[in-house]
């Protein structure tokens, strides 16, 4: 059976219709033709048929141009534009739109075309020095001279001062606690909380049994959204760009510029701080060599001992507040254009599986084919504002 005669058969059961095909041509934008009721905006407007008030219909339209294999799933824009061209029923717009941004088929596969969900939660401002900091690696790097192929990357995240250690991607979880114990608790002490990645060297059993010997916090950032630890993502960029532009053809001696990758990264003043990782850190700005040879106060340092205790305290708040209002610009210029979405235990929802082994998803080969999402699974807990443990299963997986 066509559209237009399941359209004709349910004139008898609604009386506007009944009206409008007993009047035909006497109503604006209306006419009959072979019984069947057309609408048509204008006169340059050709007439198209118009779908009573039934969802089965108005979906079997909007199937034959979206979901048919002949279609390829449009957006809704397109989707409208194609059944606009024969059919009309009142707030049509609105209708295809909510059809198209249900299609299970286009959420599982298709990209996403807005910001992903879910407004930027800045981290706590910490309390003071060294006392809470973030870690990353920087990996895949060409072997040194001496084998490492890897860069350990602690940042305090209130001075912003960082340190670059050379690693090895091979290094267990025990390898990396006596790498931080050497590099970070001789200078520094324990801290009080670490914000890191979901690498395999945090998440171990060993690491975790090494963090709560220390009795600190570990503060794994949500897997997969680096802005929860932003900082120590864009120190890695800046290790990139500066060892990109020192090292020789063979590319094994980075290992060799590293103290003077973070030298510069340190001395350089940060938009999040107003000032030096040094500065924040240190009180001072370690001088340079023309710094020595052309200021003539350098033999006189001695002087500004008395103040330094106090210029410790001033740069303290001023980090503080300077970051507090960072954050805020920053979370201001991310959560624009940004929705918030929220889920309650027992929803279902799909996951988004760029991230995941494709074997995961149920492709034994190339990702290339398989479904942008997967699932759908059911939310177990609300682990935070924007952060969702799901329940998986054998089967599901």
């Amino acid at each position: 059976m066509t559209v237009a005669q399941s359209a004709v058969k349910m004139y008898p059961w609604n009386k506007d219709l009944q009206r409008l095909v007993k009047l035909g041509d006497k109503v604006p934008h209306y006419s009959l033709n072979n019984g069947v009721l057309y609408y048509q905006t204008c006169e340059d407007d050709s007439p198209r048929l118009y779908s009573p008030d039934d969802e089965d219909m108005k979906n079997r339209v909007i199937c034959e141009n979206h979901d048919a294999v002949t279609a390829g799933h449009p957006g809704y824009y397109k989707t409208y534009i194609a059944v606009r061209e024969k059919y009309y029923w009142p707030k049509m717009m609105k209708y295809i739109q909510r059809y198209v941004n249900t299609c299970e088929m286009c959420q599982r596969n298709k990209a996403r075309q807005t910001k992903p969900p879910g407004l930027l939660q800045p981290l706590d401002i910490p309390r003071g020095r060294w006392v809470d900091i973030s870690m990353d690696f920087v990996v895949s790097l060409p072997p040194s001279k001496d084998d490492y192929n890897a860069i350990m990357v602690i940042v305090d995240r209130l001075t912003k001062r960082a340190m670059f250690i050379a690693t090895q991607t091979t290094d267990s979880a025990e390898d990396i606690a006596h790498v931080f114990m050497k590099s970070y608790v001789k200078d520094h002490g324990l801290p009080k909380t670490i914000v890191s990645d979901r690498d395999s060297k945090f998440t171990s059993k060993f690491w975790q049994a090494v963090i709560a010997a220390m009795g600190t916090q570990h503060n794994l950032s949500s897997a997969f959204r680096p802005q929860t630890d932003g900082q120590t993502e864009r120190t890695n960029r800046f290790i990139g760009d500066y060892l990109r532009g020192v090292v020789n053809p063979a590319q094994n001696d980075w290992d060799e510029f590293r103290h003077l990758a973070e030298f510069a990264y340190n001395r350089r003043v940060l938009a999040t701080i107003s000032m030096s990782p040094f500065e924040a850190d240190l009180g001072y700005i370690p001088y340079m060599p023309d710094d020595v040879s052309s200021d003539p106060e350098f033999k006189k340092l001695e002087k500004a001992a008395k103040e330094f205790l106090l210029r410790q305290e001033v740069f303290l708040k001023v980090a503080q507040d300077r970051m507090s209002e960072a954050q805020e610009r920053m979370k201001y210029y991310y959560d624009k254009n940004r929705l918030v979405q929220d889920f309650e235990i027992g929803d279902m929802v799909l996951l988004d599986g760029k991230n995941l082994d494709i074997r995961h998803k149920g492709y034994a080969q190339s990702k290339t084919f398989a479904p942008r999402f997967i699932g759908p699974f059911p939310v177990r807990e609300k682990v935070s504002q924007d952060s969702y443990e799901l329940e998986f299963s054998i089967r599901q997986c």
